[in-house]
């Protein structure tokens, strides 16, 4: 997808993420931080502090599998970390309790309607969503041509709640 084309879509789908009611009544947002093709969420986040809301974004560690959160105030507090996707870096962030985010914007490959979502193939966010309980809504921001019948799924695999593209808001039947 050209980049002109990916930013357009990408401003729509934030625009229908701030009109969410699940976004508005959120207190501390769960966002992956975007990188090369993916769509461009750096509006969202900034927005999200303008709106007076707490941003959490993941430091990865590649060894053990895992994600740790760290609260997002400043561009400046993040660095390039594995492929090159910016992180926080845990020297100039503070580590966020995951049980006080009531609201995932969660990245993927392809989804489909039923919520079904092909990761990157690390199972970071599966490890991490099977530790939270009550686990918070999860928001899968999808350009329309991420959408496909139906994305394979193991038992361990969470489903999306909603599905925002730049043409639909999609609330997934589980």
């Amino acid at each position: 997808m050209p980049a002109d084309v990916r930013q357009a879509k990408s401003s729509l789908i934030v625009e229908q993420i701030l009109r969410n009611t699940l976004y508005q009544k959120s207190k501390l947002l769960f966002s992956f931080v975007p990188f090369d093709h993916e769509i461009d969420l750096r509006s969202l986040l900034e927005q999200a502090l303008a709106d007076g809301k707490q941003v959490a974004i993941p430091l990865a560690d590649m060894k053990n599998k895992q994600m740790t959160l760290y609260y997002f105030e400043r561009w400046d507090q993040l660095q390039p970390g594995v492929y090159g996707i910016l992180e926080p870096d845990p020297l100039r962030s503070k580590q966020v309790d995951p049980s006080e985010i009531d609201l995932i914007v969660m990245p993927g490959v392809g989804f489909d309607r039923k919520g079904g979502r092909i990761g990157y193939g690390g199972g970071f966010y599966d490890r991490f969503l099977a530790k939270l309980d009550p686990r918070p809504p999860l928001l899968a921001p999808c350009f329309s041509e991420q959408l496909m019948e139906e994305a394979p799924m193991e038992e361990h695999d969470f489903r999306v709640d909603l599905i925002i593209t730049e043409q639909e808001t999609i609330i997934c039947k589980k």
